[in-house]
Formats: C-alpha cells, structure tokens, sequence
C-alpha cells in the first residue's frame, strides 16, 4: 500500500514556537514579540499561508478560508498544505466514534507542544483510530481495576502468585490513574527503571516468563505514548524495535511447538496471549505512527501476525470443547476477511481491535 506525501507547516512565528507560546499570528510581527522587543520571524508568512490555501480550497471546489468558521489554532499548530489523495474521501475523527481531525495534544491528553498533524490516514482504510486510541488508553486503567486487558487474561496471571513484572505494572497502572504534576515526575521514573529491567533478554526465561515480561513493557508504552510527554515518547520511539523483537521472539518459540504442544485450555490462553499481546505492541505504535505522520510503514508486518480461529473462547473458557483440537491460526489480514461478515456488535475487544483497522 502506498500513501502520498504530504507537506506539514507551522503557523506561529519562531520566538513564540521555542518558546510554547500561543502566536496571535500578527503580521509582519505578532503582539508577543512586539511586546518583548523581539524579532518576529515567519518560516511560512501568513500572508502565503492565507494565498496558498485560498489555492487549495479553490482546487477541491471549497470556501476560501476567510469563508469559513476557524476552530481556533494552538500555538504552535501545524497545518496541511497539500492534499494526500483527490481519491481519498475527506472525513474528520471525533473520540466518540464519529469522524474528527486528529490532534495529537489533544489525544495524548497532554499541553499542546506538537501541534495539529492534519487528516490521518487509516492502515487499513476503516478509519476507527479513534476507538482504537480510547481502547488503548484505557488499557493502564482497565488493568489496575481488574487486572485484565484484552491482552491480558486474569486466569493465566492469577495463580498463587501474580508474576513480579504485572504486579510492578499493576502499582504503576494504579498509579497513572492518579497522575497529577507532582507525582509525574516519581510515576515515569518508576516506569524507566521498570522498563530498563525488562528489556534485558534473559535466555535461561521460560515462555511464560517472557510473555510477562512483554504484557509488562507494552503497558509501560502505552502511559509513556498515551499519558507522557515528548522525552518519554521519544524513549519510547528508541525502544520499539526491542519490544517488537522481544515480540517476534516469542511468536518464534510458540511456532516451533515445544513448549506448547498439550491441547488444553490453559495452553491455548498461554498460546493466544502471546498472540495477543504481540498483536497489541505493533497495533500501538502502528497508531502511534499514524498519528504522528499521517502513515504507517508497519501494514505488511501487521497483516502477517497469526491471530488464532477461536478467538471467541478468551472471555468463553466453556466453549473451548466446541472447536477443533488443533490449535490454528490466520494471518492479521485474512482474519480481517473472516470476521467483516460478522455483526460488530457480536465481536469481543481483541476482535474488533483486529477488524477496526
């Protein structure tokens, strides 16, 4: 799949951009840096913005944009200037389920330092980032309440003794519910010293340790993505190819079968969490990327994950006897296929994180 590119512009002027500061867009200098006897500079004038997209607008048959009501412009916004694709239908993304313009501040729930990034681009053209983020971002909080995700099965890490790594997730999920500026600081040291633990290959690890250990980290990028700043999305940008590595890995052991070759239920959900949990590390920074760019450049590598032909049976233990006894599985994309004949409303999370791509 091939995605055109697109060119990306800052509004506000040089001093109030290092400076994060909301730019009036005055010009030939704003009131800010007339204010501080400063020297307003323009990378892009308004005055050729305003030219350039009156041209855009009058290309696609569109009001100019003194035509049209303005949603307001953060300070450092930054803006399209060239349309992706004529073919591709326009359409805005909204966190309720409904078509909005995407702002990766806005999503992340964090000061508005990054700015507007324009339309995105779906990876597989459906077009539900939006439910995709929120489910995402619930991850951190659905698992300190219940100690479960839709990667995550309670049945498998609940034993005796929850493994270390998700009980040091589970403190620090808790703890990003209470997230505030004063305990910011403490919360994502604590998840860098996690983090620098777990990505440490231990070879001697069972397969079960090492699932852990990834359920643990994906987590861990989830609040550094969703709920951090740019150091720790930065950090988490250095560290994706380690995790998805990590991920690789274990798909690589559950293919070779010595592990987990016994046909029963506790196998199969210690098989599909490694899938799943896989499956969630590429999807998330895959939305990452979409966001950030407009793109993703990961769409064959996800359309090759194995996702399992009973997915059904994570939140149905009892229905486990009704499929056949081999374990199989489907590539991500054909996956796609089978379940797009089925009501939305009848597919479980994982699925629908699967299907809405």
């Amino acid at each position: 799949m091939s995605h055109s590119s697109v060119s990306i512009r800052r509004k506000s002027c040089d001093p109030c951009f290092k400076g994060r500061r909301k730019c009036d867009l005055s010009y030939p200098a704003c009131k800010r840096c007339e204010k501080n006897n400063k020297t307003c500079h323009y990378v892009y004038p308004p005055n050729q913005r305003a030219a350039t997209n009156v041209e855009l607008s009058k290309s696609k048959g569109q009001s100019s944009p003194a035509e049209t009501p303005s949603a307001g412009n953060s300070p450092d916004e930054l803006v399209p200037v060239q349309d992706r694709s004529q073919s591709r239908t326009q359409h805005q993304l909204n966190w309720d389920g409904s078509v909005i313009q995407l702002r990766l501040p806005e999503l992340l729930g964090v000061p508005s330092i990054i700015g507007h990034l324009g339309e995105l681009e779906p990876v597989f053209g459906l077009g539900n980032d939006a439910w995709i983020f929120e489910e995402m971002k619930a991850c951190p909080t659905t698992y300190a309440h219940e100690t479960q995700t839709f990667f995550i099965h309670k049945d498998l890490n609940q034993g005796s003794l929850a493994p270390g790594p998700l009980r040091a997730a589970w403190g620090i999920c808790a703890g990003c519910i209470t997230l505030n500026s004063r305990n910011r600081k403490f919360l994502f040291q604590a998840v860098d010293a996690e983090l620098a633990k777990l990505l440490v290959p231990n070879p001697l690890s069972t397969l079960f340790e090492d699932l852990v250990r990834l359920q643990a980290c994906v987590l861990y990028q989830m609040i550094r993505l969703i709920y951090g700043g740019m150091e720790q999305r930065r950090a988490a940008e250095e560290q994706e190819f380690v995790v998805r590595s990590l991920g690789l890995k274990l798909l690589r052991r559950l293919d070779a079968g010595h592990e987990t070759a016994q046909n029963d239920w506790e196998t199969w959900l210690l098989n599909e969490s490694i899938r799943r949990t896989v499956v969630a590390a590429f999807k998330l920074y895959t939305l990452y990327w979409s966001f950030k760019y407009g793109a993703c450049t990961e769409v064959n590598a996800i359309a090759q994950l194995p996702i399992s032909t009973k997915t059904g049976v994570w939140s149905a233990p009892e229905t486990f006897s009704q499929y056949p006894s081999k374990d199989e599985t489907i590539p991500y994309r054909d996956f796609i296929l089978l379940k797009s004949v089925t009501p939305r409303g009848a597919l479980e999370t994982f699925e629908k994180m699967v299907v809405a791509t």
